[in-house]
């Protein structure tokens, strides 16, 4: 039976199965009708939702073994690769529009009108919201972010971060949720929030991690739904909604894909020589001290590891299969 966490996201795998059997209902239509045009249509709109299909199934149901170098080709490319590439589709979309258009030239305007509207539809999508992702996957880290981390306790001065990621505008408006990522050359740290003044965190070991799926998630699909499967059997899933686009997931998701790959391969970094040294640049403001939330680390196998009192008192995570930070 598949775990809760799971189950939430059964409704979007259920979306799909709806999309292929109506395409399905309507490509026998079209065959009956001889409308080729809306049959290549609907071939494309099969062929998209099984790959969708496939794609959710790797995601929440068989997570599928980290290969370094292999797959994850969107976030593998660089930023110009997949504006060409999505280029190219758009002008594809539109040789189409064209020639629904203009064929057959009898009169069969009420036929032409759905594919026309469909081809419209989906070269506006790409333009409006699949390539704003490209162009967010350009914003720098913030290094004024790192000194912050350092004044809150979260990171040492020693410490190299290859990138960071922040999903929330202010430390002061933090909401239940928001996280922040910080990618080492050995280790990943993430630190959740439950309010301003709470957080917690776990720190992942990049050797550990022998599975990986992403998918896309929230507002223009700009954030993301983030599983690492550990080398001892869990599964952590984290659900990033990236409403701060001052940071991007896209940098961050391809530095993770590069370290693993360098790790997959034996071409680690050195952890103390990955990069040089941070300095603090002149007018900069530290943190105040009545500002700093308490973060407290979570032990994968305990709740909590404040103290071992606690800990003895905490529910294991040892047995659980799926976790949701």
């Amino acid at each position: 039976m598949p775990d809760p966490i799971t189950l939430k996201h059964w409704h979007k795998i259920l979306i799909i199965w709806v999309g292929i059997l109506i395409c399905g209902f309507a490509m026998f239509v079209a065959i009956g009708n001889s409308n080729w045009q809306m049959i290549v249509l609907l071939s494309f709109s099969m062929a998209y939702c099984i790959a969708a299909l496939i794609v959710m199934r790797l995601q929440f149901i068989a997570l599928r073994p980290f290969r370094p170098g292999k797959g994850f080709w969107y976030y593998r490319s660089a930023y110009l690769k997949k504006i060409n590439a999505l280029t190219v589709i758009q002008i594809i979309l539109f040789l189409t529009f064209v020639w629904v258009l203009i064929w057959p030239p009898d009169n069969h305007g009420s036929k032409r009108n759905s594919p026309l509207v469909t081809l419209l539809f989906l070269i506006v999508v790409i333009q409006l919201f699949v390539k704003p992702r490209g162009q967010q996957s350009q914003v720098p880290v913030d290094n004024i972010f790192l000194f912050e981390l350092e004044d809150l306790g979260i990171i040492r001065s020693t410490d190299a971060v290859v990138y960071a990621y922040k999903g929330f505008s202010s430390w002061a408006a933090v909401n239940d949720g928001d996280k922040v990522l910080l990618l080492m050359s050995d280790r990943l740290i993430v630190v959740r929030m439950l309010n301003p003044n709470e957080g917690e965190r776990i720190e992942i070991l990049l050797g550990d991690i022998d599975r990986l799926g992403i998918l896309t998630h929230g507002k223009q699909g700009l954030g993301l739904i983030l599983s690492v499967g550990l080398s001892n059997g869990p599964i952590l899933r984290f659900t990033l909604d990236n409403r701060n686009l001052q940071y991007s997931l896209e940098i961050f998701v391809s530095q993770l894909l590069g370290l693993l790959d360098k790790r997959g391969l034996g071409q680690a970094d050195n952890p103390d020589s990955a990069l040089p040294p941070r300095f603090r640049p002149e007018g900069y403001s530290r943190v105040k001290r009545d500002s700093i939330p308490v973060i407290r680390s979570i032990d994968l196998r305990m709740k909590s590891t404040a103290s071992a009192t606690e800990a003895s008192h905490q529910p294991s995570f040892a047995n659980k299969k799926v976790l949701e930070f």
